[in-house]
């Protein structure tokens, strides 16, 4: 009964990684911009559910390489959610390419963590809507920004002029208006 018992667990395990293997596959892409920087992907999916997802950003300046994880997207998305909540599709895209963009500024810090929590960044750090669900459009947002598009023009700051509290943020130069949102350099 024993023998039995092992050898149907053996075939059950030999089975279940025969399968794994088979249902697992490898999706990399990569995106070069204007600067010659570039952006990579992997996926790491099982049928269609997708287990984690990894990004490279990558500055040909630094000749450094940004490891970007499923929970970084996620905060990346949360604060797309909360910052650009009520704007085209094209402004929560511009909001992730300026946290992307400041994670490439010498004067950012270098993960989208840290940039995300950094004092004063965002005001839904301070007034707790990061900690809301992500809109389903703020979740693909994120993905196109780290997939490298960026409808912002390179910005680093961006403001609502109607909401905007900060006087500073006003005299820096825009380069684009996308819905409510003004970004600048």
């Amino acid at each position: 009964m024993l023998s039995r018992l092992m050898r149907y667990f053996s075939l059950s395990f030999i089975f279940a990684v025969l399968l794994y293997s088979y249902i697992i596959y490898d999706c990399r892409s990569e995106t070069t911009f204007k600067d010659s920087s570039s952006i990579s992907s992997y996926n790491d999916t099982v049928g269609s559910l997708q287990l984690c997802s990894i990004y490279y950003i990558e500055s040909n300046n630094d000749s450094q390489k940004q490891k970007v994880y499923l929970n970084e997207k996620l905060l990346l998305a949360k604060v797309i959610s909360a910052e650009a909540r009520g704007e085209p599709f094209s402004g929560q895209v511009a909001v992730g390419a300026v946290i992307l963009n400041r994670t490439q500024h010498p004067s950012f810090p270098d993960t989208i963590y840290e940039v995300c929590y950094q004092p004063g960044a965002f005001s839904c750090i301070n007034d707790g809507q990061i900690n809301m669900t992500p809109t389903l459009s703020s979740i693909k947002a994120a993905e196109e920004a780290l997939s490298g598009s960026d409808p912002s023009g390179g910005a680093v700051y961006f403001y609502n002029p109607d909401t905007a509290a900060n006087d500073w943020i006003r005299t820096r130069p825009v380069i684009k208006t996308i819905g409510n949102h003004r970004f600048c350099t």
